[in-house]
């Protein structure tokens, strides 16, 4: 496992075993709110967008994952300002931070639906 993974896991107290658990559990809820989050900027849904960055970035701040948790803030204040595009590029990286993730708990790249 990466050594990002292995701290993560010895930050939060739990073996590697369960931490890869936790990840699995995050990226597969984390994957659900970026494709609904797409989906809500890409209509300028901003109420609905502001509620999904907001849960991703609390599941962040409990995983410790402060890039995670800082995107979703930027992205907040993107939204804040009237600027879905600035947020959309936010969750650009957002996704990406997920699927590393993913990628460092099971040692494979995240599987992206065609």
């Amino acid at each position: 496992m990466e050594e990002a993974f292995e701290k993560l896991a010895r930050d939060a107290g739990l073996c590697e075993e369960e931490m890869a658990e936790l990840i699995r559990l995050f990226v597969d809820s984390a994957a659900t709110d970026i494709r609904r989050l797409e989906r809500f900027l890409a209509s300028k849904q901003v109420p609905e967008a502001r509620r999904r960055l907001h849960s991703l970035k609390g599941a962040g701040i409990n995983l410790n994952l402060e890039r995670l948790a800082r995107y979703c803030e930027h992205a907040e204040a993107a939204l804040d300002n009237h600027c879905c595009e600035d947020a959309a590029e936010a969750v650009i990286q957002i996704k990406q931070i997920v699927e590393n993730l993913y990628a460092d708990s099971v040692g494979r790249e995240y599987p992206t639906s065609s």
